[in-house]
């Protein structure tokens, strides 16, 4: 599945390429609400959710009106919900829940469609560098358990509306998909994090 998912990357960006023509970039700001858990790749099994946001910067660079290069620089807060802990006398403690904040770049390509190609959908490779993790007893020790960096898929989906010639409104669907363990290795489990969100925001064209 992951080399499929990479096959279809590798073709969008090589069709933005070859379409490089009536070039303009936009610029922007969009936050949104997310909803963040965490799977364990060897049951299936997925956690409890947790809510959070995500705030940041975006740029699109258009090849042509049906093709762009899409990237952002967000604050994302993610975690998970009902986790578990192995206190250091050796007993379980149950019912924690976990913030995990990060640093998330995704880069994506991305497809316009419509009559006004108002629509778009994008996917791509997203990389996050955590910045902090805490639990709900307010303990930000656990950080240490947690590799520094994530590494997934980001997909998206959504609608933009030209408020003036330089002010465009969007709205869009976005979900994230890790593919690797978030844990510093322990006993052979994997778990990965999965995010979805729904996002609004205000691109600004600058190019013609």
């Amino acid at each position: 599945m992951r080399k499929i998912l990479i096959t279809a990357l590798l073709f969008c960006v090589c069709r933005t390429v070859s379409r490089a023509q009536n070039s303009k970039v936009e610029f922007g700001v969009e936050g949104g609400f997310n909803t963040s858990y965490l799977q364990d790749t060897n049951s299936g099994a997925n956690s409890d959710a947790v809510y959070g946001v995500n705030l940041g910067i975006t740029g699109d660079y258009y090849f042509s009106s049906h093709w762009s290069l899409a990237a952002k620089l967000l604050y994302d807060q993610k975690g998970w919900g009902n986790g578990y802990l192995i206190a250091a006398d050796g007993s379980e403690i149950t019912g924690i829940n976990f913030k995990l904040n990060y640093l998330t770049l995704p880069l994506m390509a991305s497809f316009h469609f419509g009559r006004t190609r108002s629509f778009y959908i994008d996917f791509g490779p997203y990389v996050g560098v955590l910045l902090s993790a805490s639990d709900n007893n307010g303990d930000s020790g656990v950080k240490s358990n947690f590799e520094s960096t994530d590494f997934g898929f980001d997909f998206g989906i959504g609608w933009k509306y030209p408020i003036s010639k330089s002010v465009k409104f969007f709205i869009e669907g976005e979900a994230q998909a890790g593919v690797l363990n978030i844990f510093i290795p322990n006993n052979g489990s994997s778990f990965e994090g999965e995010r979805s969100s729904l996002n609004v925001g205000f691109d600004f064209p600058m190019g013609k």
